[in-house]
């Protein structure tokens, strides 16, 4: 009989004690899985931000290289503008062959096409803020100012 008791009494222990393992890897599973949520939450945030980020460096980027061919613009017209007849002419079409190939170099998978577009665009804008800075109110027309497909 205290053989029995005894052996009764070791596999209550036994049982017991699997009982408490099991309940403390679940909490510890538990607990894991928690920190792996967290850590997938503050993951996806980073990369949202990075994101967005990265968005505004472009934007940036953008309005950088669109000021630029601004500024571009109003020197190749006043250069234009004063050219000696033949030499000045001569100059102006090398300035602008080299701002041409520039452009190309910044902007890969660009045409000439593209360049002519965006030059005349952008030429656009400078020959009426120059026209609007005159004391004699004078615009270009609708027909000068170029549309063109992006």
């Amino acid at each position: 009989m205290f053989k029995f008791l005894r052996s009764t009494l070791l596999v209550i222990v036994l049982l017991v004690s699997l009982a408490a393992l099991a309940a403390s890897a679940t909490i510890w599973a538990i607990t894991q899985t928690q920190n792996a949520i967290e850590m997938s939450a503050k993951l996806a945030s980073s990369a949202v931000r990075a994101m967005q980020h990265q968005n505004e460096v472009l934007a940036l980027k953008s309005q950088h290289k669109r000021q630029l061919m601004r500024q571009k613009a109003a020197g190749r017209l006043k250069r234009i503008v004063v050219a000696v007849p033949v030499v000045g002419f001569v100059a102006a079409g090398y300035f602008e062959e080299k701002d041409r190939r520039s452009w190309l170099a910044d902007n890969p998978g660009k045409t000439n096409s593209d360049y002519a577009c965006e030059l005349a665009e952008i030429s656009a804008e400078v020959a009426d803020d120059v026209l609007a800075g005159l004391p004699v109110d004078i615009q270009l027309p609708d027909w000068a100012i170029p549309t063109c497909d992006s």
